[in-house]
């Protein structure tokens, strides 16, 4: 077969190789826009559900309802003993942590919340003070 100038004749295991790979590279292809819907119905969902006016997490615990995404609302006390720092974290190009803290709810459940960020100390072997408000707090 002749493409412009160039002679085009490929050989015997090129060819089959080309065959048996092709319907695998075919059926990847098709996955990967399946894939594709996915997170976009995903972010789709995030979206609609981030629109939504906040919700009492006590209401949604009692009712039963399990809603992802959706913005809520919840008041309890920090559990200031029982922080965690997630590490290897960077904000603006700096190193650091993220603070986690449990919210204790009236019932004793507990959330995890994200305080924020902090940044790492001289070393890793010297943690950051982690001063929390005292008393009952909404988020």
């Amino acid at each position: 077969m002749r493409l412009g100038s160039y002679e085009f004749s490929p050989g015997l295991w090129p060819s089959i190789a080309t065959l048996v790979l092709l319907p695998g590279m075919i059926w990847l292809g098709i996955w990967q826009l399946e894939r594709a819907a996915w997170k976009q119905g995903l972010v789709d969902a995030h979206d609609a559900s981030s629109q939504l006016a906040p919700v009492s997490l006590e209401w949604m615990l009692d009712a039963g309802e399990v809603s992802e995404y959706r913005p809520v609302a919840a008041s309890g006390h920090y559990d200031l003993e029982q922080q965690l720092l997630l590490d290897n974290r960077t904000y603006l190009g700096h190193a650091g942590y993220h603070v986690l803290t449990p919210l204790r709810l009236k019932d004793h459940a507990a959330v995890l919340v994200n305080r924020g960020w902090v940044p790492l100390g001289q070393s890793r072997a010297e943690l950051p003070e982690l001063p929390g408000p005292a008393g009952r707090v909404s988020v």
